[in-house]
């Protein structure tokens, strides 16, 4: 995989959680639009598909997934692009398209640097799951992955990396406040809830405040299952192949390194109390959802 020289982007950049502040054929590329000079960045579609954004609650296999996808020919992962991510706060809640003027400002370095290669790029910002609507009309061709997990999972792997917990008084890579404070996805009114929630639930809260965010956004949107990606790569990459534009066969080879040991980690990672509050705050999305959960006697 070739990594783009693209301004903002610093490969191997992990995700945090902040406060405010039709299927084609692979190896296509993107072009400017010559009709439309006075949207620079207004992309036609000649010989393939769009850039690809991976969505989702931080700690679903985003990362992986986009560090999978973005090996494949044609496409370049561009991790999480640090212009987007430390913008999303600022234009989360604006009218789809005043918010899409500003994402062409930000993504212009990186949409001329895959122009000059030829390629596509991946995208893998969590955040941009509250802004696809956006996001789709800066990018008509573009596709949107959902990887959802188990909120269980996301809710222990939270708790491990700390993003949301009380304990933590730094800032992350675009200089935003982490641990106990409130974020701008967090419920007009619920801001000071938020805050004083421990950290289980706070964390529950956070996953549960992604997934709605895409569910909500009416946007096209591949979902994969994060159980379903490590168990099965083979089906999953066979479903959203073509919509992506790639090989099957070879996506399916690339998803095939994901691994099974962060499957039900909840079960040895969360006590008996976190567990408690974690489904009591993602049990009434579960049930909304219909959303398969491997043991239903625990989401009451």
């Amino acid at each position: 995989m070739r990594l783009l020289s693209v301004p903002g982007y610093r490969p191997g950049s992990k995700t945090h959680l902040h406060p405010p502040a039709s299927s084609e054929a692979p190896g296509r590329r993107l072009t400017r639009s010559r009709a439309l000079p006075h949207h620079p960045l207004r992309w036609q579609v000649t010989t393939g598909s769009g850039p690809v954004f991976i969505v989702g609650s931080p700690r679903s296999g985003t990362t992986f997934f986009a560090n999978q996808l973005g090996s494949l020919p044609g496409l370049e992962d561009i991790g999480e692009y640090r212009p987007h991510k430390g913008s999303i706060s600022q234009i989360y809640g604006l009218d789809p398209m005043t918010a899409s003027r500003k994402l062409r400002r930000t993504f212009r370095p990186a949409v001329e640097a895959c122009v000059r290669t030829g390629s596509r790029f991946v995208e893998q910002t969590p955040e941009s799951a509250f802004v696809i609507d956006a996001l789709a009309a800066t990018f008509p061709t573009a596709r949107f992955v959902h990887l959802l997990r188990d909120g269980r999972d996301v809710s222990a792997s939270l708790l491990e990396m700390g993003w949301l917990s009380r304990s933590r008084q730094d800032r992350d890579e675009v200089d935003q406040q982490l641990g106990a404070v409130s974020r701008y996805w967090v419920e007009p009114g619920r801001e000071e809830e938020f805050v004083e929630a421990s950290d289980a639930r706070r964390a529950a809260w956070a996953w549960r405040r992604y997934v709605e965010a895409v569910w909500r956004s009416g946007m096209p949107v591949l979902e994969v299952r994060y159980e379903e990606l490590v168990q099965d790569p083979g089906t999953v990459a066979a479903r959203i192949s073509g919509a992506l534009g790639v090989s099957g066969a070879a996506l399916a080879s690339a998803l095939s390194s994901a691994h099974q040991r962060s499957v039900a980690r909840w079960r040895r990672d969360l006590s008996a109390q976190q567990l408690a509050e974690v489904e009591s705050e993602i049990a009434e999305l579960y049930k909304r959802s219909g959303m398969e959960v491997r043991e239903p006697a625990l989401i009451r």
